[in-house]
């Protein structure tokens, strides 16, 4: 093949010489890395720790960065710590699959804490609801490749919600309901850690048909709600945040999932609480995480057409389960709300891991120990 214009001639001139230099620098700076005597080759341990002295070293560190993080991807079916690749562009947090340390213990201390929980609400004459959310990794299972979440996931929702259940918890089997949904409407994103909004609404309606759940609100005021699709957006998968491959690679990421905008609106006016000038209670509160507090996956929404009952969303995004429960329980809005049913919304994959910083706030019960602290 010939070279047609000077300027052709111009760029190999230019061009050439300077990914000669970068290649022969790259070289050297590679060749001069020290391998720890200690490092783990069969967990990533090792190229996380090669990585980190690229990134530090290599001259144009963004073509690098997507150049080194492309060749893990298309190569290795890799990406950053936190995250795995499965098969068919699915993607799944590396949360559901790592092997925790006293994992049983943390799970035994979650367990107690919200037994706990359970006590406080039970004795100011309010039920408590676990919307125990199966991970991921297990309802799309065919999906992992040849990942396996370690011993401890395998068998931790049954296990979790035969302990709950035998403290007289009510906890709906919400992995059977997934597993049957599924068949018919896709329950989680596939580069997202969370559900779309058609697994919420799947997990709302198990809720709802649970007979505890509905002797729970026997009396409350009922209304009607209606949805209506806002608009389908495009959504990019939290998980693409491991894959460093904009803007050089970009190409090679999936692409973005559409997602429906749904919004849910009472057909009713104010209650006759409100019309009398009285504070409305809302028969219904929803505490937990991003899964709940993240509009988009209109989970509130879902439970109100559900339920028929009101809910007042007090979930947080990016804080786990546990502290904000300990943060409705510590504020004012049990008693300015007035709920009948509390509704914890716990993703599974938590229940083993350690949280050191959630503090319970001191939990007053009937019970042989009367004043309860517990640090989860």
């Amino acid at each position: 093949m010939r070279m047609q214009t000077p300027n052709a001639w111009i760029a190999v001139a230019i061009v050439a010489p300077l990914i000669l230099a970068l290649g022969l620098w790259s070289v050297v700076q590679a060749a001069s890395y020290q391998w720890p005597e200690d490092v783990r080759w069969a967990d990533g341990e090792a190229a996380g720790a090669f990585e980190a002295h690229f990134n530090e070293h290599f001259p144009l560190r963004t073509l690098g960065q997507n150049l080194w993080g492309a060749l893990r991807f298309r190569l290795l079916a890799e990406g950053r710590d936190g995250l795995i690749v499965g098969e068919q562009g699915w993607f799944f947090t590396e949360q559901e699959f790592r092997p925790y340390p006293q994992a049983q213990a943390h799970l035994h201390q979650h367990v107690q804490w919200i037994r706990a929980v359970d006590r406080h609400l039970a004795e100011r004459g309010i039920d408590l609801a676990i919307a125990l959310v199966p991970s991921k990794a297990r309802i799309y299972a065919e999906y992992r490749g040849s990942r396996d979440p370690s011993p401890v996931h395998q068998n931790l929702y049954r296990q979790a919600r035969r302990q709950l259940r035998s403290a007289g918890l009510l906890v709906p089997d919400l992995l059977a309901a997934m597993e049957r949904c599924k068949g018919g409407r896709q329950v989680f994103l596939k580069t997202d850690t969370h559900w779309t909004p058609a697994g919420a609404d799947c997990v709302a309606e198990s809720l709802a048909a649970d007979r505890r759940m509905q002797l729970s609100l026997d009396g409350a005021e009922s209304g009607r709600f209606e949805a209506r699709l806002v608009e389908t957006v495009q959504h990019r998968g939290d998980l693409m945040n491991y894959l460093p491959l904009a803007p050089v690679f970009e190409s090679l990421l999936p692409p973005p999932e559409p997602v429906p905008r749904i919004e849910t609106a009472a057909l009713q006016s104010a209650s006759a609480q409100a019309l009398f000038g009285e504070p409305a209670s809302v028969p219904v509160a929803l505490v937990g995480t991003s899964y709940s507090a993240d509009p988009l996956w209109h989970f509130t929404g879902a439970l109100q057409q559900a339920l028929a009952r009101d809910v007042v969303n007090l979930a947080e995004a990016g804080h786990g389960p546990f502290r904000p429960m300990a943060r409705f329980l510590a504020s004012d809005a049990l008693q300015s709300t007035r709920p009948r049913l509390v509704i914890w919304e716990i993703p599974e994959r938590y229940l083993v891991q350690p949280d050191t910083e959630t503090e319970l706030p001191p939990l007053r019960t009937t019970h042989a120990r009367r004043h309860m602290e517990i640090r989860v």
